[in-house]
């Protein structure tokens, strides 16, 4: 299964640890999941007890998916920017049955 698939189909609550390409690590639970197979994958992770989100998104460009691009903002910082991290290298998920963020 590809990262792009696995990361569709979260459902919201999910925990997911992603390894950047740069062997930086991140993790978090879905929040929003907007994927539409052949089309576009955009999926925010929040760590919990933090304001850090973290926006994974790809696009399909007709014959396959571009990299998966990962991106931070600190909503608890004085100026909310995004920052580019880097592309996805794996990915793995815990399901949720707490249902809290």
């Amino acid at each position: 299964m590809s990262k792009v698939t696995t990361l569709g189909e979260l459902d919201v609550f999910d925990h997911v640890r992603v390894l950047l390409t740069d062997d930086t690590e991140i993790e978090g639970r879905a929040t929003a999941i907007d994927y539409v197979p052949d089309e576009r994958l955009r999926l925010e992770l929040r760590p919990r007890h933090s304001g850090v989100r973290y926006e994974l998104s790809a696009e399909h460009g007709g014959s396959r998916w571009s990299p998966v691009r990962v991106r931070r903002c600190d909503t608890e910082a004085d100026a909310v920017e995004w920052e580019s991290l880097g592309n996805v290298g794996g990915v793995s998920v815990r399901p949720d049955t707490s249902a809290s963020v």
